[in-house]
């Protein structure tokens, strides 16, 4: 009996020696973000030159509108401008029905950049973060209207703008 109580209490021993250790294992892994470059456009508003008087021969418009372009920080871009009626010595130009008003836009107030509807990008920056804001002005040349006189009514024009980065 006294070989089993010895065995008994030898096995008991080593069943607590084994279950006392405790063992660990470690390892690693990556937490990753992926930003794209991207750019947006604030909305677009109506551009208007407002009312023009029939015997005008140029009109400069000295208000102007907003645009507003956020693109990542460090990100070249480019701005396009497309008139939905090309043509004429600007590229640009409203309709009232089969007549045709030349305009320009410019970047600020009448002088250089031009935006130039035949020569896409004309308007370049960089990227910040946060928006930054274009004014945009426009100029109706001298020009001569089909016809015996300007057309009363609206000239329309709808111009696509697209940021390339």
């Amino acid at each position: 009996m006294f070989k089993k109580v010895a065995l008994a209490a030898l096995m008991a021993a080593v069943v607590c020696s084994n279950g006392a250790q405790a063992g660990t294992a470690t390892g690693t892994f990556q937490v990753t973000a992926t930003i794209n470059p991207s750019c947006t456009l604030g909305a677009l508003s109506t551009y208007t030159f407002g009312t023009i008087g029939g015997t005008a021969t140029r009109f400069d418009d000295l208000t102007s509108t907003n645009v507003a372009v956020t693109c990542s920080v460090g990100l070249p871009f480019a701005i396009t401008l497309v008139s939905g009626n090309p043509g004429g010595p600007t590229g640009f130009q409203m309709l009232n029905g089969t007549q045709a008003m030349a305009y320009q836009l410019y970047a600020n107030n009448n002088t250089l950049p031009q935006w130039d509807a035949t020569a896409p990008g004309t308007y370049s920056s960089t990227g910040t973060g946060s928006a930054i804001n274009i004014n945009m002005f426009g100029s109706i040349p001298i020009q001569t209207p089909s016809g015996a006189g300007w057309n009363t009514g609206n000239f329309v024009d709808t111009v696509t703008m697209t940021v390339t980065y």
